[in-house]
């Protein structure tokens, strides 16, 4: 379940609706005008300011994202990636080194991007969640896919997120 402050979302999407009737879904619109690129929202309204999340990664073992796709197409590889922030200085476009990768990435089918089913991610941790504390944000990338055109545009809905130890990772969902 996702809460809904802080959150953060690149220009080519609307502002995240939140559904407490689907359990606590995060639903990101893509705009009509919205050009190719990648897709983003973070846990967090700016890395400049002091973020609310402060997630132990003592335990972290896995990263499970469950996430549907609706309305895309393929413009390159389709590519779903979770990364993290782990300091409040951290350069938001991630040119410096502070913005990493949580785990490798999932690449969903062509039919993935347009069947409106839900997908879930088990990947295990990198090496660089493995090095920090805590982290203080979490982002979540879409690239290599568009709306199928300007009057079906896409839609991404988020069930939820999870770091964790591999044994307490949602089950059944």
């Amino acid at each position: 379940n996702l809460d809904a402050g802080g959150w953060k979302q690149s220009s080519r999407l609307a502002a995240p609706v939140f559904s407490s009737s689907n359990g606590g879904t995060m639903t990101l619109n893509v705009n009509a005008d919205a050009t190719a690129g990648v897709l983003y929202v973070q846990s967090s309204p700016t890395v400049n300011k002091p973020l609310c999340m402060e997630l132990d990664t003592k335990e972290a073992e896995v990263v499970q994202l469950r996430f549907k796709l609706k309305n895309f197409k393929a413009n390159g590889t389709p590519t779903v990636g979770v990364y993290f922030y782990s300091t409040i200085t951290s350069h938001p476009m991630g040119t410096d080194s502070i913005l990493n990768a949580c785990t490798d990435f999932c690449y969903p089918t062509a039919e993935e991007l347009n069947n409106d089913t839900y997908i879930t991610m088990t990947l295990p941790v990198s090496d660089a969640v493995k090095a920090v504390e805590k982290i203080t944000a979490l982002r979540l990338n879409f690239s290599g896919m568009e709306s199928i055109s300007t009057t079906q545009l896409g839609a991404i809905t988020v069930d939820y997120i999870y770091v964790g130890s591999k044994a307490f990772a949602p089950t059944g969902c």
